[in-house]
């Protein structure tokens, strides 16, 4: 259904418009606070590249369980101590291969519902 305005910028249907204008604004704030919390992730990894780690912090971005898809493959994990340590493990290995920059390209949003979205986020690693 699209919105149609007069040349003013007023709406013909202003309840059409305000329901219209609620999901746009509840979509922005969904992706902007998805954005923020990748940005957020990408930070805390930049410290941990630099021998920084606080595993805690890290650890603060992921739910008490989450789904995580990479090219080894879809996995459900638990935020534990095991998520920790295998974090842990995976900066030094970063480390290791002389990795010195993460950087957030893009976040791509795809809503499931009302509260739920799908986040694709793409990185280089330099």
């Amino acid at each position: 259904m699209f919105q149609s305005f007069d040349c003013g910028g007023r709406s013909r249907h202003p309840g059409l418009a305000k329901a219209a204008t609620t999901a746009i604004f509840g979509r922005c704030l969904v992706e902007n606070s998805v954005k923020e919390l990748f940005e957020r992730y990408g930070d805390l990894f930049r410290r941990a590249l630099t021998d920084e780690v606080d595993t805690d912090k890290v650890a603060s971005s992921y739910a008490a369980a989450f789904v995580a898809a990479s090219p080894a493959g879809v996995f459900v994990g638990q935020n534990d101590e095991h998520l920790k340590q295998v974090m842990h493990q995976g900066f030094e290995n970063y480390r290791r291969i002389d990795t010195k920059d993460m950087r957030l390209r893009n976040v791509r949003i795809a809503p499931i519902d009302e509260r739920l979205c799908l986040a694709h986020a793409a990185w280089t690693a330099l």
